[in-house]
């Protein structure tokens, strides 16, 4: 019978580590046994780690049953919302149809959810593609959207800007696009990316063939076309196909850079009835500019991109300079891009009358001159001034301007005084990377009634300005307040958003009253 091993009492264990003393047998098998035991311990919460583990496994699992979306609690409607906001990236507005597709793919309950939420189908976008789309798959995703509005993007060239042709020829005259536009759905918006303007060409003129009375390429409301190349030899006769363009109500062209030799070459736009908004992008003569908008009396829109580019050869001719001006008597909003503080970009402004304009935005791509940039020879920075003055005083003048922004514009303070004095009536304005003299425009405002009936006022920048400077610009306006801000103002800073989709990255101070 075998023995029990007997602990070894404390005092014998001390004896025993305080020298080189031998072990009985006894002692050996006590202490071989005590180490057992201390293993054992120790292998304990190893196990129980394991157990802990296999317990929160099986636990996520229960309560992933108990989520509220696989039990349907969440209504279809709000999970479609959802849906719609994780499409939705931070700095794009368009609808990622690669996640869309993934996200039908998840499980039955989030693809019937998908199919049942008609926002998530009205947006195509057709780029980099090795061939054709076809025809039945973009009806059957617009047939998803049910009634709202479509809109489709499609850019027809490869990689390299160039048309993306194999062996059935250009993208956009294949017939499944063909037959798309011709009986496909309704469409709101169209954005075409042609490689060169006989692209476009082929494509209307086969659309001219198709035999159909109510076809849904006629009833577009708004197209946008933007052209990689276009070839000086084709001339006048190219842009005669936009005379075969639907009766849209919005129109966006996007010329090629550096078309100073199409001048006195390029047709101007043909007349469109019903267009209330139109936007160029391109770096023609303004001249051209002036000829086109001649057909735009029942424009409400204008927006003039100059894309960063001086415009050689002046911007009215000479037999030009004593015309008269052109007028857009229902226009209500004028926007011109991306000028260049060297150029005579803003003398358009001289040369056409808008009595119905309430809304100008004037944004220059450079705000101080640079040895990079060619020497302002030609006009100061003062004739920017007056080119606004003439815009909104003397006969069909805006002299219901209400809201100006003023961008990037090297403009000096007494100059900027100036404006403002032309514009009693403006009730909104925004100095955006606009240097200028506070003090100054205080002074006028105290002593003139500047901007009388002024609500909201905002400077943005990438540092904060002098507030103090700006405060007393707004007080200026109350003479009953001398020393405190009117508590009719109301200050808000907005620092720089990574978030915002229109890619602002200065700090925002805004005063409304």
């Amino acid at each position: 019978m075998a023995q029990s091993t007997l602990p070894i009492s404390k005092l014998r264990l001390t004896h025993l580590l305080s020298g080189n003393y031998a072990l009985e047998q006894q002692e050996v098998s006590s202490i071989r046994h005590e180490i057992q035991i201390i293993d054992k311990i120790k292998q304990a919460p190893s196990k129980l780690q394991h157990e802990l583990e296999a317990h929160e496994f099986k636990l996520a699992e229960y309560r992933a049953l108990l989520s509220p979306l696989r039990r349907s609690t969440i209504p279809p409607e709000l999970l479609g919302e959802i849906f719609g906001l994780a499409l939705e990236g931070p700095v794009s507005s368009t609808l990622d149809l690669d996640v869309l597709i993934r996200l039908c793919l998840v499980c039955k309950a989030w693809r019937d959810v998908a199919l049942a939420t008609p926002s998530l189908w009205t947006y195509v976008d057709l780029k980099n593609l090795p061939t054709a789309p076809s025809e039945n798959k973009l009806k059957t995703w617009f047939l998803r959207s049910g009634s709202l509005p479509k809109r489709l993007y499609f850019d027809g060239t490869d990689s390299t800007g160039r048309c993306n042709q194999g062996e059935e020829g250009c993208l956009l005259s294949s017939p499944d696009v063909v037959q798309f536009f011709a009986n496909g759905p309704t469409l709101d918006e169209v954005k075409l990316q042609c490689a060169r303007s006989s692209c476009l060409v082929n494509l209307l003129n086969l659309l001219k063939h198709e035999q159909n009375d109510s076809r849904p390429w006629d009833s577009l409301r708004s197209l946008k076309v933007g052209f990689y190349g276009w070839p000086i030899s084709s001339g006048p006769s190219k842009l005669a196909l936009l005379y075969s363009l639907p009766p849209i109500s919005t129109l966006s062209l996007n010329f090629p850079r550096h078309y100073v030799s199409l001048l006195g070459v390029l047709a101007p736009l043909p007349p469109f009835d019903g267009l209330k908004s139109l936007t160029l992008i391109c770096d023609l003569p303004l001249s051209w500019a002036l000829q086109s908008l001649k057909n735009g009396r029942n424009l409400t829109t204008l927006l003039l991109d100059y894309n960063e580019r001086l415009r050689y050869g002046g911007v009215v001719q000479h037999d030009e300079q004593g015309s008269n001006p052109v007028l857009l008597p229902r226009l209500k909003t004028l926007r011109l891009r991306r000028m260049i503080n060297s150029g005579d970009d803003s003398l358009i402004l001289r040369k056409i009358k808008t009595p119905s304009l309430q809304t100008l935005e004037l944004t220059y791509k450079f705000n101080r001159w640079s040895e990079d940039m060619p020497s302002p020879a030609a006009r100061n920075k003062m004739e920017l001034c007056q080119d606004i003055i003439s815009l909104v005083t003397g006969v069909d003048g805006a002299l219901d301007l209400r809201n100006l922004s003023l961008e990037r514009a090297s403009i000096p303070s007494r100059g900027l005084h100036h404006i403002l004095s032309a514009l009693p009536s403006l009730t909104c304005f925004v100095l955006d990377s606009v240097e200028t003299d506070f003090a100054l425009l205080a002074e006028a405002r105290a002593a003139e009634s500047l901007l009388p009936r002024l609500k909201s006022f905002e400077v943005i920048g990438d540092i904060i300005l002098n507030t103090e400077g700006i405060y007393a610009f707004l007080r200026a306006g109350d003479a009953s307040v001398e020393k405190e801000l009117s508590p009719a103002w109301k200050s808000t800073i907005y620092p720089p958003d990574p978030w915002d989709k229109s890619g602002r990255s200065s700090t925002i101070q805004r005063w409304t009253c």
